[in-house]
């Protein structure tokens, strides 16, 4: 089955540069909307938000909570994601594709803060 949403999460990270979640989330490299997207717009925000934390914490190495990249337990990745999905905003691009506002003040201040 396929779905016909998706979203797009991207953007700048001191220090890191650009983190993009194109080619995910029922978009293609483009940010056109996939043939196969996402079965709902949660699903496909979620799986933008989840894109970008997962090339953070690559790129980072040891980005949180004093463990490195590989030790990170996926309930604290979970609870992040979860937190920085109800932070963001989400412009409508149209009315099957969203894209992310504000992602990486979501990111740093859900890290800086600690989630619970």
């Amino acid at each position: 089955m396929s779905g016909n949403y998706g979203a797009i999460a991207e953007g700048f990270f001191p220090g890191i540069g650009v983190i993009s979640s194109l080619g995910k989330a029922g978009v293609d490299e483009a940010g056109d909307l996939r043939s196969d997207a996402c079965m709902s717009i949660q699903s496909a925000r979620r799986r933008a938000i989840i894109t970008v934390v997962n090339q953070l914490r690559y790129r980072c190495q040891d980005w949180t909570i004093g463990m490195e990249f590989p030790q990170i337990p996926n309930d604290y990745k979970t609870r992040l994601v979860n937190e920085v999905t109800s932070i963001v905003g989400w412009e409508i691009i149209d009315d099957k594709l969203s894209r992310a506002i504000g992602i990486e003040a979501a990111i740093m201040q859900s890290i800086s803060r600690g989630v619970e």
